[in-house]
């Protein structure tokens, strides 16, 4: 036998199946390759169809706009809540500033009104001393008290001006006795005190008296006194004659 030849037929049938075994292995390389690169092609188009989907459907892409319009308006409403807010702030601190300013001027006003009241109140215990000191020196012969209507018309007197007043007038033709208090308003006692004198200037300068010249003479030395808002005129009755008397209380009559 001739051992070459088995020695090449069996590196023959060797190489044959090496040469198999290698296209096989080349074959299912190829295979392999070919479905791996068929798999990641399509894995491929899968994502980008899947990229592609979520594009097109993705929920928020279409949520998006409308979130953007809320978080404006939200925005909005905010500033214009805070500004309106603001706003009402201030006026109701303008409307509860003006409220508590006219308040406080009207309960002034009330304030003054009421001391005022309580001023202009007439004190007609200080009229009754004041012209019972007087007549008591000076006693009024057929007295007759002094009306509204005397006062505005015969003392020329503007009532305005007076709280209160009284006294007493001779009502006997011969004689002129006169006692008068008044109590004048705050700040017009000055006021009255010279309307009482124009009075007793129209007494003489009219010759009321001048059938009786010690009348004359009574009424033209009238005494007209004044101390704070009390004003007061004695003419001395005929039984009287003089003012010695007279003046004495005067100095104090009007001490209230």
């Amino acid at each position: 036998m001739d051992c070459g030849a088995f020695t090449r037929g069996f590196d023959g049938i060797r190489v044959e199946k090496t040469a198999k075994i290698v296209y096989s292995n080349k074959v299912f390389r190829d295979s392999t390759e070919h479905r791996a690169d068929d798999r990641r092609t399509q894995f491929r188009h899968t994502g980008r169809f899947y990229d592609q989907a979520i594009k097109e459907n993705n929920p928020m892409k279409k949520l998006l706009p409308i979130l953007l319009c809320a978080a404006i308006l939200l925005a909005g409403c905010s500033k214009s809540g805070d500004s309106e807010t603001t706003s009402s702030g201030s006026e109701a601190s303008s409307v509860s500033e003006a409220v508590s300013s006219e308040e406080t001027s009207e309960a002034a006003s009330d304030s003054a009104s009421q001391g005022s009241e309580a001023e202009e109140v007439a004190q007609t215990e200080n009229l009754d001393s004041a012209v019972a000191a007087l007549e008591a020196v000076n006693p009024i012969n057929n007295p007759m008290a002094y009306s509204d209507f005397d006062v505005e018309n015969t003392l020329m007197l503007n009532k305005d001006n007076l709280v209160a007043y009284k006294g007493d007038v001779s009502n006997t033709q011969s004689d002129c006795g006169l006692v008068f208090v008044a109590q004048a308003k705050e700040g017009k006692a000055e006021e009255v005190e010279s309307e009482l004198q124009a009075y007793k200037e129209s007494l003489t300068a009219n010759n009321l008296y001048a059938e009786f010249a010690d009348l004359t003479a009574l009424a033209k030395d009238a005494r007209i006194v004044r101390n704070g808002n009390y004003v007061a005129m004695v003419i001395a009755s005929v039984d009287v004659g003089d003012y010695t008397e007279i003046d004495k209380v005067l100095e104090t009559a009007l001490n209230f």
